[in-house]
């Protein structure tokens, strides 16, 4: 159909708030953030996403994905260029930091993110296996994950937004 109200006033609301100078220094530390966070973490950006090759981890994307996730840090597989694998299983993982950005989180806490994300990718190097459902579970039960996800929790606790 036609037009939905709705959706218009969405967008309205969006180019409204996108047009003040609030939104242009917040989206600057939004790069700033990924820059930051990038070269922490020897994956370096010009934009506000950082696209991690773990080929020469000897890991997958859903490795990483499975194991930052289960201590609340959010990304995605995702394929890298000429990834050698198939793109359900890609070689890559994405981070963002809008959301980090929006909590407050400026470039010194980057270094700290990026030795969160380093110390996952260890846990997954050291729990690796092909099955899906068996990682999962080493994942869920391993005592390291179980500390790094306390110490994610504890550093956010700063940085709630209400």
């Amino acid at each position: 159909g036609g037009p939905h109200m709705n959706k218009i006033a969405g967008i309205a609301v969006a180019l409204e708030e996108a047009s003040k100078p609030e939104f242009k220094k917040y989206s600057q530390q939004i790069v700033k953030n990924a820059k930051v966070l990038g070269e922490f973490l020897g994956f370096p950006t010009e934009n506000h996403m950082i696209i991690m090759d773990l080929t020469n981890k000897n890991i997958e994307g859903w490795h990483a994905h499975i194991t930052l996730e289960a201590v609340n840090i959010y990304g995605n597989k995702q394929t890298i260029p000429n990834d050698p694998h198939p793109p359900y299983y890609p070689s890559g993982f994405r981070l963002g930091t809008p959301a980090i950005t929006t909590r407050g989180m400026k470039e010194k806490e980057m270094e700290v993110i990026a030795g969160f994300i380093n110390e996952g990718i260890k846990i997954a190097q050291e729990l690796i296996c092909a099955d899906r459902k068996e990682f999962k579970q080493r994942v869920f039960k391993s005592l390291k994950v179980k500390s790094l996800k306390q110490k994610v929790i504890n550093f956010s606790k700063k940085w709630q937004v209400e």
